[in-house]
Parts: C-alpha cells; structure tokens; sequence
C-alpha cells in the first residue's frame, strides 16, 4: 500500500528536479536529488518490468512476456486505486462500496 502511494511523489519529484533545482532540497545539488529519485522511481520501475517480462519467459511462457512491459500502466492505476482508497477512508471511514451479485435481469429485482 505505502509503494503503491510513494510511487508517483518519487515520479514527481525525480521529473522536476531534472527540469528545475528544488527549494526544498537547498542543502543537496541537484543532481544528488536527481540521482537518488531517478534510482527511486526509475530502479524499482526497472526491475519491477524485468520481473514481469523474465517470469514468464523461465516458466516457458515466452508469449507472455511482452505483457510485463505494461507494469508502468500497473503501477499507475495501483497508484490511483490507493490515493482513491486513502480518501475515503479519510471523507468516509465507515462506508463500504458494494458490488451487486447474483442479479439478473430477469429476477425483476434491481440493484
């Protein structure tokens, strides 16, 4: 969950700090910021895909394997599934979003 939620401030940060220095970060240059969010967001991109794209490819599944090079697009909705999730448990704790099951449509009973 905290991965899911770090992920896009480490994009954030590593894509402005390779446009303009940081404020924030006055006591670093900008390429140690630059170095250490590229390695954050870049890295554990990296060998997330390579994970995805190489696990097949050892269990013989080779046609599997371009696959993985979509766990960016993964990762992105993760990331919003979780900021999504964060702020309802913060607006609403208590409220629980219910699928419906087992309806048809012709039971005549709607969700």
């Amino acid at each position: 969950m905290l991965s899911a939620l770090v992920n896009p401030i480490l994009w954030a940060i590593f894509l402005l700090s390779c446009l303009w220095p940081f404020p924030l970060f006055d006591g670093f240059s900008n390429s140690t910021v630059e170095y250490v969010s590229a390695v954050g967001a870049l890295g554990s991109n990296g060998l997330l895909t390579y994970l995805a794209v190489s696990g097949p490819a050892r269990r013989g599944e080779s046609e599997l394997a371009p696959y993985g090079l979509t766990v960016f697009l993964y990762w992105l909705l993760i990331s919003v599934a979780a900021y999504r999730g964060l702020w309802h448990l913060i607006i609403k704790p208590f409220h629980w979003e219910k699928t419906a099951h087992g309806l048809s449509n012709s039971s005549g009973e709607h969700a």
